[in-house]
């Protein structure tokens, strides 16, 4: 009977029948632009990806940079902390010196004749400058430190700077039974200059190489003139 029916019979069937639902049919078209999205999106995704990763790789290196300058800072904060304990420390050893000879002084004016206090009020005061000095060379470091300080130039005579060093450090000389032989500072040397400054240098030279001579050593302090400079060196056999 199907057989039997003629082209036409048989198409009125199917589309009675069988429908075809052609907007659900893939087609090139809807798979090249489907194809199309896909690969926008996944390049969006890559180049967000991209920038996050570079944002990220640009964030770690700068708080690298930050830690490593945060590492520098706190290790100059430590070296400064050291160096600040160690000028205490010297500070404190330095001033015990002419403390020491300032007592000393006193003890012995209560058994003194009355002649020789004069001497020993003499030596006190020169130890009392002396503390006045040290005290006064740490807040001059202070100073230069932060920059503030303004050296005052002015005619000075080297050679007298150079006898009131070993005046003042006479004492502690002495207690280490140490000679300091000066040569060629008899005669007056005229140098441009900061007084204290140059006081606070030689004091500084003369002090150290008192300090750390054998007991019974020799300190030598000298002045070399030419035409143009004045040369003042200070040498120890410690």
């Amino acid at each position: 009977a199907i057989a039997s029916l003629d082209e036409t019979d048989r198409q009125r069937i199917l589309e009675r029948w069988v429908q075809i639902d052609y907007g659900r049919m893939v087609t090139w078209e809807n798979l090249v632009r489907l194809l199309v999205w896909s690969v926008l999106a996944v390049a969006a995704g890559m180049g967000v990806f991209l920038w996050h990763n570079r944002w990220l790789r640009r964030e770690l290196h700068e708080r690298h940079r930050v830690e490593h300058e945060l590492r520098e800072a706190h290790g100059q904060l430590t070296q400064l902390n050291e160096e600040k304990t160690r000028i205490i420390n010297m500070a404190a050893h330095d001033l015990r010196n002419p403390l020491t000879g300032v007592l000393l002084s006193v003890q012995l004016m209560e058994t003194a004749p009355f002649g020789e206090r004069h001497r020993l009020v003499a030596d006190t005061t020169m130890l009392c400058r002396r503390m006045l000095r040290l005290i006064t060379n740490l807040l001059d470091a202070q100073i230069l430190e932060e920059g503030r300080r303004a050296l005052q130039f002015q005619t000075i005579d080297l050679a007298a700077i150079g006898r009131e060093a070993v005046h003042e450090n006479r004492v502690n000389a002495e207690r280490k039974r140490i000679v300091v032989r000066l040569e060629n500072v008899s005669a007056p040397q005229l140098v441009r200059g900061d007084y204290g400054a140059l006081r606070q240098v030689v004091d500084n030279l003369l002090s150290n190489a008192i300090k750390f001579s054998p007991i019974g050593g020799h300190v030598w302090l000298s002045l070399h003139a030419t035409e143009v400079a004045v040369r003042l060196a200070v040498r120890d056999d410690g």
